[in-house]
């Protein structure tokens, strides 16, 4: 029924769930808020259909979806004897049925960009394909006609932080990680445009980013 959609909403979105002891890097708290972001994910996807959910809840909810990927630390895919947490993964399924609902405001998709451009940095490099699930964030924005220029700056910015990090921290572990896990997303997002005929001028921008960065044709 809509109360159980909104129950359900409400009490997974919450401290108790989807946040549950987020910044925790090796705990089981993990599971709680990966499939968390799996529910809520699903709730959404039904509520697109239905748009039953309390606008005013949604409201609240959609101002801080870029939270969930900018806090959450534990980056671990298959956990053995535990199964999978993904929650990286699960996180990108949410902001982009998220950023599918028909209510969702683009004013609110600077916050989950802003997360995304730091979900590359947290000291790790994805190996379970976390990449293929995040290109879908910029997708779906895509798909809702954002701004081709504000995901230029994005990719941008995005690339910016490496001289940033140089500046202030040097060639440490973390650039390096930082540095794999950037490029590697950005030269998934890229082949994903490129195949699909999608948003050309952003093309050119990781090309000439990614090329420089890998110094292509030194």
């Amino acid at each position: 029924s809509s109360q159980q959609l909104q129950y359900l909403f409400d009490t997974v979105t919450g401290e108790d769930f989807l946040y549950l002891h987020i910044g925790d890097k090796t705990e089981d708290s993990v599971f709680t808020r990966s499939f968390s972001a799996l529910l809520v994910a699903g709730l959404l996807a039904k509520d697109a259909e239905l748009l039953v959910l309390r606008e005013e809840n949604l409201e609240v909810f959609f101002k801080k979806i870029g939270r969930y990927l900018l806090l959450e630390q534990d980056t671990r895919g298959y956990v053995q004897e535990k199964g999978w947490a993904h929650s990286i993964a699960h996180g990108a399924d949410l902001a982009t049925t998220t950023i599918k609902h028909p209510k969702f405001d683009l004013q609110y998709a600077p916050s989950i960009l802003h997360a995304l451009k730091l979900v590359t940095w947290k000291e790790t490099v994805f190996v379970n394909d976390e990449e293929e699930r995040l290109i879908n964030i910029v997708d779906a924005l895509l798909l809702r006609n954002y701004s081709e220029e504000a995901l230029i700056e994005f990719v941008e910015q995005a690339f910016d932080k490496f001289e940033m990090h140089l500046m202030t921290q040097g060639y440490n572990e973390l650039f390096f990680s930082g540095r794999t896990c950037t490029l590697n997303f950005m030269k998934t997002l890229y082949f994903s445009l490129k195949m699909n005929n999608k948003a050309p001028q952003l093309q050119n921008t990781i090309y000439g980013q990614v090329a420089k960065w890998l110094k292509l044709g030194d």
